[in-house]
């Protein structure tokens, strides 16, 4: 499941940067347009927290 040499660690790393920040934007834009005057930094992190395990 992980990779087991660290060039190998180093390729997965980079292919999920870009990944995560297109997951990111979406998620930022929602955050600011649709909550003004609410934590916004709490509920992007419960969204991602709650995308995070969605996924397992």
């Amino acid at each position: 499941m992980f990779p087991r040499n660290k060039k190998a660690a180093e390729r997965l790393a980079v292919r999920a940067a870009p990944v995560l920040a297109e997951l990111m934007e979406p998620l930022y834009l929602l955050v600011f347009t649709h909550y003004p005057t609410q934590n916004r930094f709490a509920l992007l992190l419960e969204m991602l927290l709650s995308a995070l395990v969605d996924s397992i």
